[in-house]
Formats: structure tokens, sequence, C-alpha cells
């Protein structure tokens, strides 16, 4: 890997769990003040091949307290412990301006994606609290051993950690359920279950 590109690598693993505000406590009582929780909208693009969905590239139009352009590809060295990519991000001022150019240049919106994220910053790393249509997830991103270090700190089992992202989780689970709609919003899950969390087994994960 080029040393100009480290600075764009994302490292991170997930927990699925089922009480965020034990692990909200836990933060707060080291003295790590929440950044708050925020709605996010996401617009996935493809071209008409597929090509990105293909080499598990992912590029991304995000809406929550500023737009974000960001494309994501799996990074020259990797880790099965961790779910390691390059990641090349830029702030943008006009979202729906954003989404014509995309679709000028080839591009169609072929999924799109909310969740509920609440950030801590920590020394090294971030960890996320994320409410996803289908499930709660405590997500850290940082180096590798600052992701292992705040996972022993926050009793979580490591053996349950998960490397896919939300869209790979969705896909699971929409096979497991015979799930339609590839649209992974809250008003579509309504109709699947009335509470955030579905069964670990249909997401094909384990709990903590």
């Amino acid at each position: 890997m080029k040393k100009e590109d480290e600075k764009n690598i994302e490292t991170e693993v997930k927990f699925l769990i089922n009480e965020p505000d034990q692990f909200r406590s836990k933060l707060m009582s080291m003295g790590i003040v929440s950044s708050g929780s925020v709605f996010e909208k996401n617009h996935r693009y493809d071209d008409p091949n597929s090509n990105l969905f293909k080499s598990k590239s992912l590029l991304r139009l995000r809406c929550d307290q500023k737009n974000t352009l960001t494309f994501k590809k799996p990074a020259n060295i990797q880790n099965s412990d961790f779910k390691i990519n390059e990641e090349i991000e830029v702030e943008v001022s006009d979202f729906d301006q954003m989404e014509i150019i995309l679709k000028e240049i080839g591009f169609s919106l072929v999924q799109s994606y909310e969740k509920f994220r609440e950030t801590f910053i920590l020394d090294g790393a971030k960890v996320l609290i994320d409410i996803m249509p289908f499930g709660t997830f405590i997500e850290i991103e940082g180096t590798e051993e600052a992701i292992r270090n705040y996972s022993r700190i926050l009793d979580l089992d490591w053996s349950k950690k998960i490397t896919l992202n939300y869209l790979q989780i969705f896909e699971n689970m929409a096979k497991r359920l015979n799930i339609e709609f590839r649209n992974v919003t809250f008003e579509n899950f309504k109709n699947i279950t009335g509470s955030f969390c579905i069964e670990a087994e249909d997401l094909g994960l384990q709990t903590i």
C-alpha cells in the first residue's frame, strides 16, 4: 500500500447487541462524552453492469448533519479479524444536485438505507452505537490494536465480532426471511417487526 494512501484506510468491527444503554453508560462512566445521535439517509449507486457491487466497492451519498460522498473498496492489505477498506470521502454542499451529477455520469440509485448513529470519540478509535431498522450494533473504528483494546474494555466477545457491512447483513437476512424489498428503511421494516431488533439467527449472526 502506498504511504500516501494510509490515511484513507478504515479498519472496523461490529457487534450485534441487545442493550445499548448498558454500553452507553459504560462509555460515559469512562468520561467519554457522546457527540449525540443523528439520523442518516444513505443512497448507494452503481453503474448499469453493477461493477461496483461485483468488485465489493461502494459509492454512497449520505445526508446527516452534512452531505458526504464516499467511495469504498477493499484495501490491499487484509486481516480476516477486521473489515478493512480504502475510503475516500468528500463533503458536498447540495445532496440533490450531487444526485443529479451521479446520474448524469452514468450511475443509478440502486439502494437506500437508514440508521440512527451515536458517536463516542476515544483515544485512537471511535465507538459508534448504530440503530439499524433490523437491529442495534456497536461499531468500533480505529487501529487494530485500539479496536481490540476497546472491545476488551467494553466486555465485547471477540468471537462474536462481525466483519460484514450493514448491507451484507441485510442481504443475509433478506434471504433467510424471504424479504423482497431492497431499501433498508424504518418504514419498510414496520411491516416485519414492531421493534428495532430482529432475532440474531434471522441475521445469521450471534448477539451479545
